[in-house]
């Protein structure tokens, strides 16, 4: 028995092309209006796991705009909205996504992530792990230094 997956990713598709908003050029999630950064970013990962990236009919150049943007002046970081129960934004699976799929777009961050410099030497980086495991956060703000640090600059 064979499974047939093309109408899977026709689906997926589809739905990805629903929630394109064309006024700003960049993804809603479900039935919002407005743009919304972990749509736009996971969406883009998904339609490039079922090499469906150039099968939607959208803008790329201001979707990578749009995205760049998003990254903070002042620290360098993206972030996602708290989950629920916290008021904390979550820094580190927004930057690492955006990293990728700045990536998979041809394109890269537009700032340096400074809010990360103290983690860019090694005694800065065992202090931020220690702080790190003491803070119970997740795996995926150890995600985040990978970018910052294969690619920090060479004055600290």
């Amino acid at each position: 028995m064979s499974l047939q997956l093309d109408p899977i990713r026709d689906t997926l598709i589809a739905r990805a092309e629903t929630l394109w908003l064309e006024e700003t050029g960049v993804f809603r999630n479900g039935d919002g209006t407005d743009p919304y950064l972990p749509s736009s970013l996971f969406i883009a990962y998904i339609l490039y796991s079922i090499d469906g990236l150039d099968a939607v009919s959208i803008d790329r150049s201001r979707w990578t705009d749009w995205i760049r943007a998003q990254q903070s002046e002042k620290d360098g970081s993206y972030c996602f909205p708290p989950p629920l129960g916290s008021n904390i934004p979550r820094k580190g699976i927004a930057l690492w996504n955006a990293k990728r799929v700045l990536g998979i777009l041809g394109s890269g961050l537009a700032h340096f992530t400074e809010y990360q410099r103290e983690a860019s030497d090694v005694a800065g980086l065992h202090d931020w792990f220690r702080a790190w495991a003491s803070l119970g956060d997740s795996h995926q703000e150890v995600l985040a230094l990978a970018p910052m640090l294969a690619s920090h600059p060479d004055d600290p």
